[in-house]
């Protein structure tokens, strides 16, 4: 995880925090390009106009100004905002329960400016040990922020909170670098095992892109654990409407252009291409998608399965061979070591990203 010009690892005593309380600490603003707002041109031609109101300030009232300059002032407009639950307030929860929740209480001994710097020193650890739990949660509420206005909920505003640090930590990451990996399997996979799936494929949405080809079983089932986490996914289709996938309208389901270069790949690692039907063709041309990208030079870092007693066979033992090729490593749950094996090779690359 990549933290620049990170707050946390700054001096802040409680008399700093006392000052934040009081209001009196301007909040960071160091927002990356990617989630400051694209400007339009405003209707009356004269400026740009606001995400906020739609307006620029040539076309707002003397009014609609003075409440849109309060606004900004109050942070009701500031990328990451944090609210009270106890308000009527609406977020993504912070507190206790939560990955990013205070483990310190205000106490008799331990008052509010303590127990935040006490939190401010625990999430620096957790940071810096690359604490899956706690590095998810920080790069899925990133991507929310990216994506517009992020409110993070707990109980304390308007008095100073935890989520305050988690603002601060937010502001200065980096957009991170989404990584691919394959998610396949054959359509006999095993129940217990598509709830693997779903849970993989759950845990990997905030860093990872799914690529798969909605077939039942396990295709469907690494879809819907990354459906569940709005993770982004890759679903190379043979062709239109293959399994009722949707015929237009949704970028996660792709046709691939067949081109020669994919259709060779496909060719040379398949044992019987000649005596394959065209539709087979179509099939195994596909999963070089899944395991190479649609441009072939995006590969992805692993690939995920199941395959009858680990035997390789079918379809995916198609996307089994291309990765092997590529020196790509495979994890077939059938296999009961490559469990642990997957967790490692995870956790390596994702120390590395």
């Amino acid at each position: 995880m990549k933290i620049v010009n990170h707050p946390i690892f700054g001096p802040n005593t409680p008399e700093d925090i006392a000052r934040m309380e009081r209001g009196l600490i301007e909040k960071e603003k160091r927002i990356m390009s990617i989630s400051q707002p694209r400007r339009n041109k405003c209707a009356c031609g004269k400026g740009h106009a606001s995400v906020h109101d739609g307006k620029c300030g040539h076309c707002r009232s003397k009014k609609e100004a003075r409440e849109y300059n309060n606004n900004h002032k109050m942070g009701l407009y500031d990328p990451v905002r944090v609210v009270n639950k106890y308000h009527g307030e609406k977020g993504e929860y912070i507190g206790r329960g939560s990955p990013l929740g205070n483990p310190w209480p205000i106490t008799d001994t331990d008052d509010r400016a303590k127990v935040i710097l006490m939190y401010r020193e625990w999430l620096t650890e957790q940071i810096r040990r690359k604490n899956p739990s706690v590095v998810n949660e920080l790069y899925r509420l990133r991507k929310l922020m990216d994506q517009g206005q992020l409110k993070l909920m707990c109980f304390c505003k308007p008095l100073a909170c935890h989520g305050d640090v988690i603002a601060e930590v937010l502001y200065s990451m980096e957009t991170p670098k989404m990584l691919y990996y394959a998610g396949i399997g054959s359509r006999e996979t095993p129940d217990v095992v598509q709830g693997w799936m779903e849970s993989i494929a759950e845990q990997l949405a905030p860093r990872w892109v799914l690529r798969s080809g909605f077939a039942d079983g396990a295709d469907k089932a690494f879809g819907f654990g990354a459906e569940t986490a709005n993770g982004k996914m890759e679903n190379y289709l043979p062709w239109i409407g293959f399994n009722n996938a949707p015929k237009s309208g949704d970028p996660r389901f792709i046709v691939p252009e067949m081109t020669q270069e994919m259709v060779d790949i496909a060719a040379r690692h398949h044992p019987a291409w000649n005596k394959c039907s065209q539709a087979a063709k179509y099939m195994h041309t596909r999963n070089v998608c899944q395991v190479l990208g649609q441009d072939l030079k995006t590969p992805s870092k692993m690939i995920i399965c199941w395959t009858p007693n680990g035997s390789g066979s079918g379809g995916t033992g198609q996307a089994i061979r291309i990765a092997k090729s590529y020196n790509i490593p495979v994890f077939d749950l059938a296999f009961e070591e490559s469990k642990p094996a997957l967790v490692n090779f995870i956790n390596g690359v994702l120390a590395l990203a």
